[in-house]
């Protein structure tokens, strides 16, 4: 188990969904974060295989993903490149 802040949890599971996850929470402490899910869908058809993240982050957590359409700021690295030596 990890403790983690809403924050943190919230860039995981963005990186897990590859979509854009917003804490709406208002929750501050950390907490006691053991996530156990399948990724592979047709995993998920096995009865004794972990539930999908989604069922996952609601029955283990108690926190409900809403999809909702909001306007985010997004970095976009569209290059890098090595510094010219001096």
């Amino acid at each position: 188990m990890r403790k983690l802040p809403m924050m943190q949890l919230t860039g995981y599971l963005s990186m897990a969904l590859q979509v854009p996850v917003v804490d709406n929470t208002n929750l501050k402490a950390e907490y006691g974060i053991d996530l156990q899910y399948t990724r592979d869908v047709e995993a998920q058809t096995d009865a004794s295989a972990p539930p999908g993240i989604l069922a996952a982050v609601e029955d283990q957590l108690g926190l409900k993903l809403v999809k909702k359409k909001l306007t985010v700021q997004l970095f976009i690295m569209d290059r890098v490149e090595r510094p010219a030596e001096n």
